[in-house]
């Protein structure tokens, strides 16, 4: 492409970039760009990592870690507005999220090793493709919230009525309501974000997209790992 023609395409898409900038109507685009997005990315690595210590987790530390997995994210809650503290209390979060999820990703691995490579591109292109719409559309998308709520506690119900009764239908039913909501949840907190969300909200803006994406990615890889499972029967 020419030079005039570079310039002519930037000319262009100016008012559509104005345009996208007043749909920030919350929480501004730079602070979305130079805070939330690194401390996204910071958090899914820490995960990352907490999930490789996590696989040969024993039950009592497993125990532990559930325990210290719900008291760092009410420390977050609580501390979300303190500078320096609000992203270590962020991180430990995450890594300790981590190695929660390391005996399904151990379970996954000895399924299929590409399992968990599947879940996470199809969680990536799903989430980051919602909320590239969410952003490039304005759509207010808070009317959803209610029905979120709804679902988050049909899904809570039913986890705890699958301990007790069993059954791979009732698991399966489970993660595919799970993987929709999340993907509900991406749009709908995106949209919060955008348009009504303060600057000083970063952190909490990064946990609400940080748990959209984990756990859609956890329900997807279930999914996966029923699928592969039943192949394999």
């Amino acid at each position: 492409m020419e030079f005039h023609d570079r310039v002519g395409a930037q000319e262009a898409s100016w008012p559509e970039q104005q345009q996208r900038k007043a749909m920030w109507t919350g929480m501004s685009q730079s602070t979305f760009m130079s805070r939330v997005l690194p401390y996204f990315g910071g958090g899914l690595i820490l995960t990352a990592l907490g999930t490789a210590f996590g696989k040969s987790m024993g039950t009592g530390f497993l125990l532990f870690a559930i325990l210290a997995n719900f008291g760092l994210y009410f420390a977050l809650l609580w501390n979300r507005h303190t500078p320096g503290l609000n992203v270590a209390l962020f991180y430990g979060y995450t890594f300790m999220n981590g190695m929660l999820l390391g005996p399904l990703v151990a379970l996954a691995n000895a399924i299929n090793p590409w399992l968990v490579v599947q879940a996470l591109g199809l969680t990536a292109v799903g989430f980051f493709a919602i909320a590239a719409y969410v952003m490039s559309t304005g759509k207010d998308f808070s009317g959803l919230g209610p029905f979120l709520i709804s679902g988050l506690i049909v899904v809570i119900v039913a986890g705890i009525m699958n301990i007790f009764i069993g059954g791979s239908g009732l698991g399966l039913g489970i993660s595919i309501l799970s993987a929709v909501l999340f993907m509900g949840f991406t749009a709908y907190d995106m949209s919060n974000i955008m348009l009504k969300f303060r600057d000083e909200e970063y952190i909490l803006a990064t946990v609400e997209l940080y748990l959209d994406f984990v756990n859609l990615f956890v329900a997807l890889l279930r999914i996966l790992i029923h699928i592969a499972a039943s192949n394999r029967d």
